[in-house]
């Protein structure tokens, strides 16, 4: 009588709840590691994370480090693109790079003048304001 090695294939269902066990892990540990910015639940006058931040900043704790003038900001994707991508960019494509960044973040920068919130519906139809 021949003996039968047990089934070592991957089915489908396996798969699926092997991939939502590594990913539900992940997901709750991401959620526990970040601070909770929820306030709806919490009762009036709890001190909240956010709240507690400007007086972190005033205490002597580094402040945001995030470039706010546009010069900043382009300056700081620059640098980015140079540290990921910078072996395969040629020395005119690094000339050119600034000036790239700049026209996109220009761009951006009008749209994201524009006020908005969860509660808006989008947009059906464009329009062009100038």
């Amino acid at each position: 009588m021949e003996k039968t090695k047990p089934e070592t294939r991957l089915t489908r269902r396996a798969f699926g709840g092997r991939l939502l066990a590594v990913t539900g892990g992940a997901a709750v540990a991401a959620h526990a590691a970040a601070p909770c910015t929820c306030t709806t639940l919490l009762p009036e006058g709890t001190p909240t994370a956010a709240a507690a931040a400007p007086a972190a900043t005033a205490a002597g704790a580094p402040a945001d480090t995030a470039p706010t003038t546009q010069a900043g900001i382009v300056a700081e994707k620059v640098r980015r693109v140079e540290a990921r991508w910078g072996s395969r960019l040629s020395a005119a494509q690094r000339r050119r790079l600034p000036g790239i960044i700049g026209y996109h973040e220009a761009m951006l920068a009008r749209i994201r003048a524009v006020p908005l919130t969860n509660a808006d519906a989008p947009a059906t139809v464009l329009k062009d304001r100038g």
